[in-house]
């Protein structure tokens, strides 16, 4: 059975398909125009403390505004940004996400993580993670969220981000080997994952907002299991709610070629795809020099 190995920040996991190149972001919260109530932050990050070039630690980098300090983030991490293993774009999001008066950064980026072999060998794999900070003038930016989407081997996983009409921000997330799928809120200084039976780490299924699994010992006869924030519930209940998720989607930010393609939904291994008959997606989300360039005629424009 193949099993989907989930890492967050310091042993990141996954790795992205192919993202729609986007439209440069607007700063809304969505079409719908209203406002969502800012989530609690359970607990934010030092700003990081810089060297000054003789070996005595400088004071954080202090900045005027979000775009400089988001420009700064953009350029100190564009190798990663930019990396070439997944169409040669890269994706790039500069708006509101959580509900307060300044933009949120948030990028997909590329990384190793530390990855079994067959022969027993260290080895590692290509991941792509989700990356979002916010910036404070105070207190600088700060990282808020730092997840794998997708990783290389294995075959590509389908995720989806997008914010709902009351501008949520959300994660839809199936694994390569698809057994198991569901829908996360994503929220500042969050963790979403969790250790599963065989050790390895996954989404939590308490934590999701829906939540399908197929028990993938006997695939003549699989039995699914629902969960609605983490209870169980009946199928007619989960179809009922799936089709409100999914009718609530407002803008996508990003999203994986293989979401919306039926590569990895045939077969017995899922029946209960919920794409196939939904619209069209589209990535509102910019490449590399695109966001340069907006954030500098932000900072011209201040």
């Amino acid at each position: 059975m193949k099993k989907t190995v989930f890492i967050i920040s310091v042993l990141f996991l996954f790795s992205l398909a192919a993202c729609a190149k986007g439209e440069a972001p607007s700063m809304d919260t969505g079409t719908s125009g209203n406002k969502p109530t800012p989530p609690s932050v359970v607990e934010k990050e030092d700003p990081p403390i810089e060297n000054n070039g003789s070996g005595e630690a400088a004071s954080p980098k202090k900045y005027d505004n979000y775009a400089e300090a988001y420009l700064d983030i953009l350029k100190s991490n564009s190798e990663e940004i930019m990396s070439p293993m997944k169409d040669g774009s890269s994706e790039i999001v500069i708006t509101n996400v959580f509900g307060d008066e300044t933009p949120e950064l948030l990028y997909i980026y590329r990384h190793d993580i530390p990855f079994p072999s067959f022969d027993g060998k260290p080895d590692t794999v290509a991941a792509f993670s989700l990356k979002i900070f916010t910036f404070d003038k105070s207190e600088g930016t700060q990282s808020v969220f730092d997840s794998v989407v997708f990783i290389v081997a294995g075959g590509p996983d389908d995720y989806c981000v997008y914010l709902t009409h009351g501008g949520d921000l959300m994660l839809y997330h199936a694994p390569c080997d698809a057994w198991f799928w569901g829908f996360w809120q994503i929220e500042p200084n969050v963790n979403l994952e969790t250790t599963d039976e065989y050790g390895d780490v996954v989404f939590n299924s308490a934590l999701s907002k829906l939540y399908s699994s197929w028990d993938c010992d006997d695939l003549d006869n699989a039995t699914y299991t629902y969960k609605e924030n983490g209870e169980e519930i009946s199928k007619v209940q989960f179809d009922k709610k799936l089709s409100e998720i999914m009718g609530d989607m407002d803008r996508v930010l990003f999203l994986s070629g293989d979401v919306q393609n039926g590569d990895l939904r045939t077969g017995d291994l899922r029946t209960e795809d919920p794409w196939p008959d939904f619209q069209p997606l589209k990535a509102e989300n910019m490449t590399y020099d695109e966001a340069v360039a907006w954030l500098e005629a932000q900072i011209g424009d201040q």
